[in-house]
């Protein structure tokens, strides 16, 4: 399957004017609908810019078919919102990530122990265990400042993933409810 969205900014856009449409469709034909439509709105472009938060509209769904329809594709919607924070807790990376933390917090120790009795300790030692302790923290900090270039591509690479597997189901089901829409209200569908 080709790719839906080249980036996850190309997705939020995507989904901004699918919504807005949608809505626009929703109180074209039923007027009523206008302060509802504002809070889904309100509550999709939120969580597409990243403000965290729970919807005003959440149980206003009930007893509608239309609302329960739209609140249907809002829950795909704010679930891709979540796509790179699943992207940046892959179980090996944190995995790797607490070995690492593990390292440097053992051998900062050694350096500190090693430092403290450094009156009781032979000269050569000192200087060889500070010498490891410097050297250690600028080789890890080099190898830090090339690898997270490398860890953010990665990253993109499964937000863009999530995305992609997402946004199919959510499209689709925007159509089937604008086709609906039009159907139950006697108008031609001319977007299909």
């Amino acid at each position: 399957m080709d790719a839906i969205v080249k980036n996850e900014e190309e997705a939020k856009y995507q989904l901004r004017i699918e919504v807005g449409e949608l809505l626009h469709q929703c109180v074209k034909q039923n007027p009523d609908l206008r302060d509802w439509a504002v809070k889904v709105q309100d509550c999709v472009f939120d969580a597409l810019e990243g403000k965290k938060g729970s919807c005003a509209v959440e149980k206003e769904h009930i007893d509608n078919e239309v609302k329960h329809a739209v609140w249907r594709v809002v829950e795909k919607i704010l679930f891709t919102t979540r796509c790179e924070d699943v992207a940046n807790q892959e179980p090996d990376e944190k995995k790797a990530h607490i070995i690492i933390r593990d390292l440097e917090t053992g051998i900062l120790a050694g350096t500190s122990i090693t430092l403290f009795f450094s009156f009781y300790l032979p000269k050569p030692v000192v200087i060889g265990t500070a010498a490891v302790g410097i050297l250690y923290s600028v080789v890890a900090a080099v190898i830090k400042k090339f690898l997270e270039p490398l860890r953010n591509g990665e990253v993109r690479k499964r937000t863009l993933a999530c995305l992609n597997g997402n946004m199919p189901a959510i499209l689709s089901e925007i159509r089937k409810i604008k086709e609906n829409l039009c159907l139950s209200f006697g108008i031609p569908n001319l977007r299909t």
